[in-house]
């Protein structure tokens, strides 16, 4: 079965999360991979903003809580 794993990072390498999408078991040529990730282009588009907005959010409360104790 065929996987694609997209490592998401910071500026810095740290990893901000990594997720995983089945390509499907009868990929036998490139084009059908290519195509079956064109289907997914939207779902791993949409989790990638979602991953990158939880991010920035989670950066901001650090900020706003490391203000709040000086």
């Amino acid at each position: 079965m065929a996987t694609m794993k997209i490592i998401l990072t910071d500026d810095l390498g740290v990893g901000i999360n990594t997720r995983s999408y089945d390509l499907g078991k009868s990929l036998k040529k490139l084009g059908e991979m290519e195509g079956k990730i064109e289907e997914l282009r939207p779902q791993i588009l949409g989790d990638l903003t979602n991953d990158l907005l939880s991010s920035a959010q989670n950066n901001d409360k650090k900020k706003g809580y490391a203000a709040i104790k000086k």
